[in-house]
């Protein structure tokens, strides 16, 4: 609508030698002046591309590395749950005694435990799980016990953390199932219950090494408004801040893909 009523004005007052749909006569007047600034966009649109492109690169390898991390980590939880739930004792006609599904219940418990405060360290929508609230509600829900809740809420990011202590419980529930013969205990199976639980603990704190890519987009980001903005300074003498927005706009778009 804004570009047919320039069109429009333009044609009403300045009276082109040029017939409409035809490429308008760079020696007319207004388009001499409007030159400067159809060349500082085509500038700024190779400049623009150029960044987006990147930035829309360097966003889907981000989220392609986060998401193969988070399903091997996903598949350590299932190879783990699988291990346990394969040896665990059973009776006679198959089926699993009671201490067999008490382990499988703590076992189960504390894999969830170690997923979600997994997150609620690294993401701010769950972090208030591993706050004094968030673990206080879980208590009222009876999620955790009072024990449990003690041990957990005196943990910091600084001595490993809530999720270490779930995974390192998940450890000892299995050891100690081994001693009193509700696994087997052999040393084929420990070896492969060590094997997974640290591979899931390094493919966990392999997550922050990934999410330090952000630091870098910010960086260049900031470096392309200071040229946009140097640019536009010194290519033209008359102010064309929506030009600047415009572009601004565009870059705030591609960090958020």
């Amino acid at each position: 609508m804004i570009s047919t009523c320039f069109i429009a004005t333009l044609r009403h007052f300045c009276k082109p030698t040029w017939a409409v749909g035809q490429i308008p006569d760079a020696t007319f007047p207004i388009v001499s002046r409007l030159s400067a600034i159809a060349k500082l966009w085509h500038y700024l649109m190779s400049i623009t591309t150029f960044i987006l492109t990147f930035f829309l690169s360097q966003a889907y390898g981000l989220w392609r590395g986060m998401y193969t991390t988070t399903r091997k980590i996903q598949g350590r939880i299932n190879d783990i749950g699988l291990l346990v739930a394969s040896t665990v004792e059973r009776d006679d006609q198959g089926r699993y005694t009671k201490r067999g599904e008490a382990l499988l219940d703590d076992i189960g418990n504390y894999t969830r435990l170690f997923h979600v405060f997994c997150w609620a360290k690294y993401t701010k929508k769950f972090e208030i799980l591993q706050s004094a609230r968030g673990m206080s509600r879980m208590l009222s829900r009876g999620i955790i016990t009072r024990k449990e809740y003690n041990t957990l809420s005196s943990l910091s990011s600084r001595n490993g953390g809530p999720h270490n202590a779930c995974l390192t419980w998940i450890l000892i529930k299995c050891l100690t199932a081994m001693k009193e013969n509700t696994l087997p205990n052999d040393h084929a199976l420990r070896d492969v219950l060590f094997h997974k639980m640290c591979g899931k603990f390094f493919v966990f704190v392999y997550c922050p090494i990934q999410w330090t890519a952000q630091t870098t987009l910010t960086h260049f980001s900031c470096l392309y408004k200071k040229t946009i903005k140097t640019s536009v300074a010194h290519l033209l003498e008359f102010p064309i801040s929506w030009m600047v927005v415009f572009h601004l706009h565009m870059l705030t778009l591609s960090k958020s893909l």
